[in-house]
């Protein structure tokens, strides 16, 4: 079985979450506080099965006091949806997060 793992990365409330959910079915943020304040705190992983191949998603926060936890889950990333609002465009987090997915050499 191939294995592949895709992350997400962008800016806070771009849609990052929404768009593993409409992918998978998975609601990644689970926790009382993530559902309070409708943002991801922790990383979430999820996966689709298609035939012989397996693709595993990391969805890390987009909040910049959570850099952290976006840090330690891209350095799983193999490939990265960057996700941009496409009412707001590119915003602070967005260009953060190009970076270190740059300094990490991810797809």
């Amino acid at each position: 079985m191939s294995n592949i793992i895709i992350g997400t990365a962008g800016h806070i409330d771009h849609g990052k979450t929404a768009l593993i959910k409409a992918l998978n079915g998975y609601e990644g943020d689970s926790t009382n506080e993530e559902k309070q304040r409708g943002i991801t705190i922790d990383l979430s992983f999820s996966n689709l099965s298609r035939a012989q191949q397996n693709i595993a998603f990391i969805d890390v926060p987009g909040h910049e006091k959570l850099i952290k936890n976006m840090i330690a889950g891209a350095f799983s990333f193999d490939y990265v949806m960057l996700v941009v609002s496409a009412s707001e465009g590119i915003m602070p987090q967005t260009i953060e997060h190009i970076q270190i997915i740059n300094l990490l050499n991810i797809k």
